[in-house]
This record gives structure tokens, sequence and C-alpha cells, in this order.
């Protein structure tokens, strides 16, 4: 199968950097509709009854950017439940006979296993291209993580209120929007600015 529609559940906000990873290395991003009543439906109806409601999210997710052509998902491991997902979701989507690939990411192995997918489909992407595309993923999870790290703290203290996701909202269109690493830094540094400057009591 060739990847060339990639997609990825919408969790919080890092879709942004996994995008940003996805167009960088030339595959076409489908991402999936915002989380509605049917995305839980779909994914309630093909998980195990006692499983938690993140799952049942995700999977839904998946089915439903599958329906609008993805042909490879992006799933995160790692600690708690969350390293479960993966291996679970996959046998239910093969299940439902979807045909898909997978890169599992997160643990120990996180950035071989990206370059070999990478490599699997993409093998005349030079090794240039691939490390660029990982540093602006990078850097934009890193500018998500330290925005909403000071919205977090706050929000429940601001003055106006609807400042914080207001801003959010503006900050996110554009740091989607950005694709060179200064436009990524200059997005970061003036929304940290601009965050910090809210009034809170």
């Amino acid at each position: 199968m060739t990847v060339r529609r990639v997609s990825f559940p919408l969790m919080g906000s890092y879709h942004i950097a996994e995008k940003a990873l996805a167009e960088g290395i030339g595959a076409e991003v489908v991402l999936p509709p915002p989380l509605t009543k049917r995305t839980l439906e779909l994914g309630t109806k093909y998980s195990p009854e006692a499983i938690c409601v993140p799952f049942k999210y995700v999977l839904g997710n998946f089915i439903e950017a599958i329906e609008r052509g993805a042909n490879a998902v992006i799933q995160v491991g790692g600690g708690c439940r969350l390293g479960c997902y993966a291996e679970l979701q996959r046998a239910i989507l093969t299940s439902l006979g979807y045909e898909v690939d997978y890169l599992t990411i997160g643990g120990r192995n996180t950035i071989p296993e990206i370059f070999g997918f990478i490599r699997r489909y993409y093998p005349n992407l030079s090794l240039f291209a691939i490390v660029q595309a990982l540093y602006r993923a990078f850097e934009k999870a890193r500018a998500i993580d330290d925005f909403e790290d000071v919205m977090r703290k706050n929000i429940g203290f601001e003055v106006k209120a609807g400042s914080f996701e207001r801003l959010q909202k503006r900050f996110l269109a554009e740091l989607d929007q950005a694709s060179a690493l200064r436009d990524i830094w200059r997005v970061r540094r003036e929304y940290l600015e601009d965050v910090r400057q809210i009034e809170v009591d």
C-alpha cells in the first residue's frame, strides 16, 4: 500500500504538530472531523463495553478519518492504559475490514519507529528533509506546550471571561499556518507574550 493520506486522532491541540510532520514528508493529511456525538457512537459500537470513553472517541476518530479517505493512521502509545490502545484499536479496525497502515509512536523507540515508517514509504526522501520535518513538528509541539501551560495555570482567574480561549484559537490557527522555523518561533514568542498579558485576579 502506498501511503499518501495520513490521519491521527484529535488529542488536544497536538494534531497541529502531527500534521506538520506528515506534510513535511510529503504525505497528504486527512483530519478527522471535530468530535461529535457520532464519533462517540461509532467508537462505542465497536469497542469493548467496559473500556474508557477516551478510547471510544479515538476509535471513532479513526473510523471517521478512514471514511474520509485516510489509508494510514498515527497512533499514540505510552503510559497507563494509553499504551494498550494502539494494538487493540488496530485489531478492531482490522476486524472491521479496514486496510490501513499504522504507525505507533511513544516510548523509547519513537524516533527509530518514525524513521522506519518514513523510509518504508518515502525511500527517496533525504535524511535532511526527514530531520527538518521532525524538528518543525517538535517545535510546534513545544510552542503548544508552552502556551497551554500558561493558559491552564491562569484560565480560572481571568478577569474577562473567554480571554484565554479566544487567544488560544488565534494562536493555534497561526501556528498551524507557520511552516518555516523562524515563523514557528515568532508565533511562539509573540503569543507567549500576549498570553502572559491577559489580566487575571
